[in-house]
């Protein structure tokens, strides 16, 4: 059982980085495409990726013991 758990929070990283690197690249784009900072969607960006972190921890404290 402890090797899953380690598997499933290594997968759950991974999706993480996934998110947040694929939000980045996004923001980027957009910024190229406009010639201009649009710092409405990155503080979306922003807002939605630490959403998604502090769900995950409070998923992995709620299952914990």
């Amino acid at each position: 059982m402890p090797l899953q758990r380690l598997f499933d929070y290594l997968n759950t990283g991974v999706v993480i980085f996934g998110c947040g690197l694929l939000l980045e690249i996004g923001y980027i784009t957009i910024n190229a495409l406009l010639q201009s900072a649009f710092t409405f969607m990155g503080v979306l960006m922003i807002l939605f990726y630490v959403a998604l972190v502090l769900y995950d921890f409070w998923d992995m404290m709620r299952y914990k013991g």
